[in-house]
């Protein structure tokens, strides 16, 4: 099955790593196919190191690393970022926009900590650019607005869209239930739906839209 989410817009050029379980090997392989800047948050610099992954730079509060690993960090940025008003994620999330990237991709950002990963959804929900956390399950699309998404996806696959909190303009077609200028609420209406095609098209004009993609 095609993994990377395919749009109109460039393939995701910045994979952010958080400091949370990795998907298997195959699935991890896949997400790291395509971007050209690893950015790793606080401690996921040293499973990064482990697995070979090769970081361009890492950036927290830090508390995750001691003195001896920090001295170690050699051909990457080290940005240290202490403030405590935001998670590290949004700190990834941040500099990713600032460094001019409309499309990131996000491992590690969920399976742990239950608290952590419901903030670090809602992170990815607060960024308005396009940005796919991926994990064993599948995949979670933060899709912007004002952009005609065309997501490669397996003729029958089961996806679901979720409007947070509410979409307006939205239109789709490749799926069993196709959506004209239609507005979509926080809720369970958007679930289950099935493509119809290899290629689910979508755009809206305004709000926050999630797509879920199981594996």
């Amino acid at each position: 099955m095609p993994f990377a989410l395919r749009t109109t817009m460039e393939e995701p050029t910045c994979l952010v790593v958080c400091n949370g379980p990795w998907p298997m090997p195959s699935i991890l392989a896949m997400a790291l196919d395509g971007p050209n800047i690893v950015v790793a948050c606080d401690g996921a610099v040293v499973s990064c190191m482990e697995h070979g992954v090769q970081v361009n730079a890492v950036i927290g509060d830090f508390d995750s690393l001691n003195q001896d690993i920090l001295s170690s960090l050699q051909d990457m940025e080290v940005l240290e970022r202490p403030e405590q008003e935001s998670n590290d994620l949004s700190k990834a999330l941040t500099y990713a926009v600032e460094q001019g990237h409309t499309s990131v991709r996000v491992v590690g950002a969920t399976g742990g900590d239950m608290e952590h990963e419901w903030a670090n959804m809602l992170e990815c929900a607060h960024h308005a650019i396009d940005i796919e956390v991926v994990d064993e399950r599948g995949r979670f699309c933060f899709l912007a607005p004002n952009v005609s998404h065309a997501i490669r996806v397996v003729p029958q696959q089961s996806f679901s869209l979720m409007a947070l909190v509410s979409v307006d303009g939205l239109n789709l077609t490749g799926a069993s239930y196709p959506l004209t200028n239609d507005q979509l609420d926080m809720g369970s209406r958007g679930l289950h739906n099935m493509a119809t095609s290899d290629t689910v098209k979508l755009d809206y004009g305004s709000g926050r839209l999630m797509l879920v993609l199981p594996h």
